[in-house]
């Protein structure tokens, strides 16, 4: 069983430029290592990492096409077609569709990787990666999440494979196979991270209700009201949470605050996909 990690960002620098690096300077990532020979680069908010790949052959929009993984089983004990990665130095799975699993032992990189800043973590922000919407039918990859993920759930409209660590990946049951959607996050002080992000000119999804009716949540409802955020939950236990809509980075951000609300709840996510659809 595995841990979930990291994920991997894949853009062609001819096609689109180099804009997805400043879009991650804007949502609070810093780049902190570089692969001594290839120049694929680490990005690191806290505990959130992304490995950026930039990839000339890539013929698709920018998008995350891979799923980072630390586990104490050698992924060749368990799976075919493993190989070491040389861009990265990685093990790695690669499906048919281009998606690739990357396999670590440790959760420190710097044997692999030249630091490049040591940039000190902040309070407000995106503090780690717990769980992501992954649209996709590919039978290679389902297959091989029910292999590396700890249990797999039936989340209503989702197939929930959850990981040693937490984190989910939720598929829907009727995918339309347009990848890599929303990545879900965890912020130590959602509006605190609110006010950061609009500091920094990154646009927030606007909430006509960030409380439902009949609702109550204490001394936060002035707060989540004048922030703008969305509650989901009650006052004991609760999930506050903000949504940054997809923009040269491109996958939509749900972050939040929780309080005893442990799962991600499949409510919330089919609330996203009405909103964002509308």
């Amino acid at each position: 069983m595995s841990n979930a990690v990291f994920i991997e960002y894949r853009f062609n620098p001819e096609a689109e430029g180099w804009k997805v690096k400043t879009r991650l300077l804007n949502l609070g990532f810093n780049q902190r290592s570089k692969h001594a020979v290839s120049g694929v680069e680490l990005w690191i908010q806290s505990r959130a990492i992304i490995l950026l790949r930039p990839d000339y052959t890539f013929s698709q929009p920018g998008q995350v096409m891979g799923l980072g993984t630390l586990s104490k089983d050698h992924p060749m004990d368990i799976m075919n077609d493993v190989y070491l990665d040389e861009e990265t130095d990685f093990y790695v799975k690669e499906c048919n569709n281009g998606f690739k699993f990357y396999f670590t032992e440790t959760e420190s990189l710097t044997h692999l990787y030249k630091p490049t800043s040591q940039t000190q973590v902040k309070n407000s922000g995106l503090n780690a990666f717990t769980g992501l919407v992954l649209d996709i039918s590919n039978h290679e990859v389902l297959s091989i999440l029910g292999k590396i993920a700890e249990k797999i759930e039936d989340a209503g409209k989702y197939t929930r494979y959850v990981f040693k660590n937490k984190f989910a990946v939720f598929v829907p049951t009727e995918a339309t196979d347009d990848g890599v959607k929303l990545l879900i996050t965890e912020s130590n002080d959602v509006f605190a991270t609110t006010s950061y992000m609009i500091s920094r000119d990154v646009d927030l999804l606007e909430f006509d209700t960030p409380i439902e009716e009949g609702k109550d949540y204490g001394e936060l409802t002035p707060m989540i009201k004048g922030y703008n955020c969305r509650a989901f939950g009650s006052e004991k236990s609760y999930s506050i949470e903000n949504y940054i809509p997809a923009k040269d980075f491109n996958v939509d951000i749900a972050f939040r605050t929780r309080k005893q609300y442990v799962k991600i709840k499949e409510a919330v996510l089919e609330y996203y996909d009405n909103i964002v659809s509308q």
